[in-house]
């Protein structure tokens, strides 16, 4: 029994981590997709780079959220969506 707790407890924590770092890319996403949308005159030749770029990390954090939905039911995929929302606050926030 004394196990399934702590297995609990450590989905938990995933969970958690999973909401964040989606929250965090959701946010990113949506602002970079905003920034390019609202500006009169585009000032670089790369526009739709950077709104590809905003809608890929906006649908990268809809789907770390989608997955801690059911990250009791898949620990598993957890783990491994935890793994990649690590190494995504790595590389983008320096670990935030």
């Amino acid at each position: 029994m004394a196990a399934m707790d702590g297995r609990a407890r450590a989905i938990g924590g995933h969970q958690q981590l999973l909401v964040d770092s989606a929250r965090v890319l959701l946010l990113l996403g949506s602002i970079t997709l905003t920034h390019q949308l609202t500006r009169s005159a585009p000032s670089s030749g790369n526009v739709e780079l950077h709104l590809v770029l905003g809608l890929v990390i906006w649908l990268l954090g809809a789907a770390l959220v989608t997955l801690s939905l059911v990250a009791r039911r898949f620990p598993r995929h957890a783990a491994a969506g935890v793994c990649i929302a690590r190494a995504l606050r790595n590389y983008l926030l320096g670990g935030l």
